[in-house]
């Protein structure tokens, strides 16, 4: 993650109506121009599971979508042990629309107790037992695995542990992808990824290219902004096959909160907005965006009782541009965080995706 100041903005045109056409006629241009992509890219949807499990029958995904990945399995203990959110009736509802579940196994962020099981052979051994005991008896078709905020100097353990389980789960015919973070110098949230050896192991590593201004992080900014997402892929290229590597996307944005301070402004506080909270929020606050042609985004702003909040807009605009990356460097699909926090707009832009397979096939 990297923390770049935006205390500027390149005001062009005004934010119209959101209207789905132009971006998808935007999104065609862009990748037709582009290196064609392969048949079926893969769409996945993460699913954030908290605690009742999404009901697909009532809230199923977009047609679009060729890959679920509900955050079901956590690491819960340096034992090994695994903690489950699985529900059976999910993965029945998802296969019976043609979708694989390939459920996300994080670590909980916690960086002592991933040190001590990767420390660990038969703790590592047991949870390789569990996942693949999970995978059987649920009926899946893979794992993606999100092991992040991880000491740097795990790294190797790191990756021999996902060759650990890559091995047991590809003799049983199941994908693997793992999500890994855009090169900084972060510690734990980057040199902890051995990219290369990685790539070589797993079907997919996941390019999570959002977060480039995090919640907690110390200044307001976008949260991929496209010369940050385009720097990110071309980097994550060099190292993976680009045909492995899914293209991490945001269905959210971020509002800012700033405070005078110093003769400027001082960032205080965030929150994840979904793309309609976020222009509503604009809108009931009379801010009338306006396109950052260097950002790729729109951008908002407002004063309210001495405070300055600030939004750029994730929408099908700034998605198309993004979108259009799979096609321009060969990448193997896409991955949106998350499910829930979208427009119906951004569905038909990522469906220009398959669209545009099927032209150039």
């Amino acid at each position: 993650m990297r923390s770049h100041s935006h205390e500027g903005r390149t005001p062009g045109e005004t934010l119209k109506p959101l209207r789905f056409v132009p971006a998808l006629a935007l999104f065609f241009a862009l990748v037709l121009a582009a290196v064609p992509v392969a048949a079926g890219p893969v769409i996945l949807a993460w699913d954030h599971v908290r605690s009742d499990p999404p009901n697909l029958a009532v809230d199923p995904p977009h047609p679009v979508v060729t890959v679920l990945s509900p955050t079901w399995f956590t690491l819960s203990g340096p034992d090994g042990s695994v903690a489950s959110k699985a529900d059976k009736a999910y993965v029945a509802e998802a296969k019976r629309r043609g979708v694989r579940v390939e459920p996300l196994f994080a670590n909980g962020f916690n960086p002592d107790r991933t040190r001590a099981f990767l420390s660990d052979p038969p703790a590592r051994a047991r949870s390789v037992a569990q996942i693949l005991g999970f995978c059987r008896s649920l009926g899946l078709d893979g794992i993606n695995v999100d092991f992040e905020n991880v000491f740097d100097d795990d790294r190797d353990r790191l990756t021999s542990y996902v060759a650990e389980l890559s091995h047991a789960l590809h003799a049983s015919g199941l994908r693997v992808s793992i999500d890994v973070t855009v090169v900084s110098g972060k510690p734990n949230w980057s040199a902890c990824y051995d990219r290369g050896a990685l790539g070589k192991i797993v079907d997919a590593v996941v390019l999570m290219a959002y977060d480039e201004h995090w919640r907690s992080g110390p200044v307001s900014g976008p949260v991929a902004s496209i010369g940050w997402v385009e720097r990110a892929v071309a980097e994550l290229a060099a190292l993976v096959p680009p045909e492995k590597i899914w293209l991490g996307i945001p269905l959210y944005t971020r509002e800012w909160e700033e405070v005078p301070a110093n003769g400027g402004w001082q960032k205080t506080g965030a929150r994840a907005l979904s793309m309609a909270d976020a222009e509503a929020r604009l809108a009931k606050n009379g801010a009338v965006p306006a396109w950052d042609a260097v950002a790729g985004l729109y951008y908002g702003e407002y004063l309210k009782d001495g405070k300055r909040y600030r939004i750029w807009l994730e929408e099908e605009r700034s998605l198309a541009l993004k979108a259009a990356m799979v096609g321009r460097f060969g990448l193997g699909g896409v991955a949106a965080w998350r499910r829930g926090f979208e427009k119906p707009e951004a569905w038909r832009v990522i469906q220009g995706l398959r669209e545009v397979a099927k032209a150039v096939n």
